[in-house]
């Protein structure tokens, strides 16, 4: 018995209890060192770009991501050297202000942002291009406020050359209709000026006929014009002439226009008010309107 007392004395002795005590805190250490290895694996392999900063905006790690996305050769150019307050290139893309506010305590979110790589400067060797990224600025609080700060991004260059290739498609289309609307108007124009010449030349025609004719291809050649400086605004190599227009005027010439180039039995017949006020607006594209309504009827 006296002996068995002694062991047990022995095992809850303070050297046994700082060596159980030591061997927990190894423990506790070995885990946590686990730990840590995992979530920079995760960092380093996770397709979202991702760069810490201290508290003076100083760069403390970038991941292999963010590596490949600025096309630098090494990240040791970055780490410990670039400066997200204080740096050119940040400044003059307007990314600096962003940081300046995630410092200031402000979770950040830029949805779309456009970035000129090469503006960060030679000694970078950065490539020669223009990315899109979207971006998250997550300042990190300690017990004297933001003392250090992480930013997420997204590559979406691919996604934006997608969407500008679609806008490029769908400006051709409309192009491509508005061509076709143009060849239309311009042959009812032809029509109206041709029709009207041959009236004019008619052996029996009047004077006041003749006058009448010619009168209607003064007025489809200045419609022609129009329709010319309409299209030059579209270009932007012209402006819309916007003035004081008689509506029933304008209706009632563009249909003489048209009649003389409609199918025999078809009657363009007009209903128009009197003391209609005029309206403001580019005579070119209401009569633009009204040959629309005239080519749609029936």
């Amino acid at each position: 018995m006296g002996r068995r007392s002694a062991v047990d004395r022995s095992e809850d002795s303070p050297e046994s209890e700082l060596r159980r005590r030591i061997a927990e805190l190894e423990a506790e250490l070995t885990e946590e060192r686990r730990q840590h290895r995992i979530v920079r694996e995760v960092l380093e392999h996770a397709p979202v770009c991702v760069q810490a900063y201290d508290g003076d905006g100083l760069c403390t790690y970038m991941n292999a991501a963010q590596e490949r996305f600025l096309g630098i050769p090494t990240r040791d150019i970055s780490i410990g050297k670039f400066n997200a307050l204080q740096d050119e290139g940040m400044r003059k893309n307007g990314i600096a202000a962003f940081f300046e506010r995630a410092y200031a305590g402000e979770t950040v979110h830029i949805p779309e942002m456009r970035v000129d790589l090469d503006q960060f400067g030679s000694k970078w060797d950065l490539s020669k291009r223009t990315a899109w990224f979207e971006e998250i600025i997550y300042p990190v609080e300690g017990s004297d406020g933001v003392e250090a700060v992480v930013s997420f991004h997204w590559d979406i260059t691919s996604r934006k050359d997608i969407e500008q290739a679609l806008i490029a498609a769908q400006r051709h289309d409309v192009v491509a209709q508005l061509a076709g609307g143009v060849a239309h108007d311009f042959n009812n124009m032809l029509a109206g000026i041709l029709g009207n010449a041959s009236l004019a030349l008619l052996p029996d025609a009047g004077a006041e006929e003749r006058a009448r004719s010619l009168r209607d291809i003064q007025s489809a050649a200045e419609q022609a014009a129009e329709l010319t400086h309409q299209l030059l605004a579209y270009a932007g190599r012209g402006r819309f002439k916007v003035k004081d227009i008689d509506l029933s005027g304008l209706v009632s010439e563009v249909g003489r226009l048209v009649e003389v180039s409609l199918p025999k039995g078809v009657v363009v017949q007009n209903q128009l008010s009197d003391g209609v006020p005029p309206v403001r607006g580019d005579v070119a594209q209401l009569r633009q309107v009204v040959l629309n309504l005239i080519r749609n009827a029936g």
